[in-house]
């Protein structure tokens, strides 16, 4: 007899002979990855763009300091307000919250970024990134930001604008 919620052995090697299959399986493999590490997790968020409440991909960049990676921009805890094209409007709307929000000026060395699970996009003309890695605003590739919606993005996360 069972204890309650005890399962037959059988059922419980069924699945210990599963699981290698499914992870050596490409998309099963990816899949849960992306569960483990989070990468699934996509916040809610007013914003379309693929990227927009994902994590923000690892990609290579390239800045007045040579050769950098997404990543190395988080390692202040500190969100980034990453501006792939040296768009002026985007630096003087920045400009109010500098003392919350670094804004690196970069261009990214490869035309499309990675998305987890939906595949890749366009590498976006400018990002909000959030301490945590999450995207919270997207500007996409081939449109002129908007600084409205910048600066609405970083109301909502990182408070209201300092005063000049």
């Amino acid at each position: 007899m069972l204890a309650e919620g005890e399962q037959p052995i059988g059922a419980r090697l069924g699945v210990r002979l599963q699981v290698p299959t499914v992870l050596a399986a490409e998309e099963g493999g990816k899949h849960l990855g992306g569960m483990i590490t989070a990468l699934d997790l996509r916040y809610p968020m007013s914003d379309d763009h693929p990227l927009t409440g994902r994590r923000v991909p690892d990609v290579d960049l390239k800045t007045g300091d040579g050769r950098r990676r997404v990543f190395e921009l988080l390692r202040t805890a500190r969100p980034v307000l990453l501006d792939l094209r040296g768009d002026t409007a985007l630096a003087a709307t920045a400009e109010s919250w500098a003392d919350r929000v670094d804004l690196v000026e970069a261009r990214s060395t490869a035309d499309h970024w990675p998305v987890w699970p939906a595949g890749e996009a366009p590498a976006p003309a400018a990002l909000l990134i959030r301490p945590d890695g999450h995207v919270a605003w997207t500007a996409r590739a081939g449109t002129t930001p908007d600084p409205a919606a910048l600066r609405t993005a970083l109301t909502a996360w990182f408070g209201p604008a300092t005063a000049d």
